[in-house]
């Protein structure tokens, strides 16, 4: 089972950008059956270029939008990360987002080149969690309620082909 921190993953003391939220909650009442949205805002207060990076502890689990990019001088920007379905909900804070970031010109196009030839100037984590509790919404029993009524029309059918059967063996008897 993962720990949540990577072998020469640590964190910087001095880190220069602004990251919110700073644990990402995956809430969905359906979590775990479909892809669950969250957000990360990060946002550059200082008068310089970034580029940055965004990794995660488990890439089977979570997916980053937009893992690599560019942020200009006082602006933000938000990036969209996703819990992937058909896993089972790992415990809180087992996993994290790891956020790099190294100081570029205004000109660089390729934040690659720059990833390959600089080492990160900073690094943040940010704690995954769950919800402890899955909250049972009006929405999410109605729905529960049409599917029981669906899979029981299927059942009725089921069952009366199958008494068509049963009766179309019986006379070839």
């Amino acid at each position: 089972m993962p720990t949540g921190k990577r072998k020469g993953d640590v964190e910087s003391t001095k880190f220069d950008l602004v990251l919110r939220p700073e644990t990402i909650t995956f809430e969905n009442f359906r979590i775990g059956w479909f892809y669950t949205e969250a957000r990360l805002v990060i946002k550059n207060p200082t008068k310089n270029r970034y580029t940055y990076k965004i990794k995660v502890t488990n890439n089977d689990m979570f997916d980053i939008r937009t893992p690599k990019g560019f942020i200009d001088p006082e602006t933000s920007i938000e990036i969209e990360l996703l819990h992937v379905p058909g896993i089972l909900l790992p415990r809180n804070d087992v996993h994290h987002f790891s956020v790099y970031y190294i100081k570029c010109d205004t000109e660089a196009q390729n934040s690659h080149s720059i990833w390959t030839s600089k080492k990160s100037e900073g690094c943040k984590h940010v704690l995954i969690r769950f919800p402890n509790k899955i909250i049972r919404t009006q929405e999410m029993k109605k729905m529960e309620e049409d599917d029981m009524k669906q899979q029981k029309e299927r059942n009725k059918l089921s069952n009366e082909k199958m008494g068509i059967r049963n009766q179309n063996m019986g006379e070839k008897k």
